[in-house]
């Protein structure tokens, strides 16, 4: 069963990719408004994520795991 890491892991991926652009001026990749795992996925007290995005995505997550333990 997929599990909260593995969620914030394909958030956060999914996220990096998107932000990174390769400049052929530039030695590195640009990784403007990339941010790290931990602000990405912040979390109230509640175990609630502060950002609206990654809060609906994890709604999401948990209706799929639902349908997948119904199906087993």
């Amino acid at each position: 069963m997929p599990t909260r890491e593995q969620f914030e892991d394909a958030v956060f991926n999914k996220h990096f990719f998107a932000h990174i652009s390769f400049k052929p001026n530039k030695q590195f990749a640009d990784t403007e408004g990339q941010m790290f795992k931990h602000e990405l996925c912040a979390k109230n007290d509640k175990g609630e994520y502060y950002r609206e995005d990654v809060s609906a995505m994890w709604y999401g997550w948990n209706l799929y795991k639902k349908l997948l333990e119904k199906e087993s």
